[in-house]
């Protein structure tokens, strides 16, 4: 009954581990954000050069600017969070390994 309950945590374990590693990746590979900031960097090039004619566009070239940093935070933040998921599924899924070696070595006389 304990072996039986023990593999079905480290079956959990395992599956766990692996949905996390595909999280990771997925967060990391999507580039949803990566177009926006080529968008407001094609714009603020834009606004800049308007900026030197009108300084009423200088407001909204620092708002751009400000937007352009903070989707940059947000991109190494989701980066971040991706990796972390990664090495967090991995190591998840060699404990269960290991849990499993455990197992198997008891069974053996």
């Amino acid at each position: 009954m304990t072996a039986t309950i023990q593999t079905g945590m480290a079956i959990t374990l395992f599956i766990t581990g692996i949905g996390m590693l595909i999280c990771g990746l997925v967060i990391i590979m999507t580039r949803e954000y990566q177009e926006a900031m080529r968008s407001l960097a094609g714009q603020s090039s834009r606004l800049s050069s308007k900026a030197l004619a009108d300084i009423g566009v200088q407001a909204t070239l620092e708002g751009a600017a400000h937007l352009l940093e903070a989707i940059t935070r947000l991109v190494q933040t989701a980066i971040g969070t991706g990796a972390f998921l990664c090495v967090l599924g991995t190591i998840i899924c060699g404990l269960a390994f290991w849990m499993m070696l455990l197992i198997g070595d008891r069974g053996t006389p």
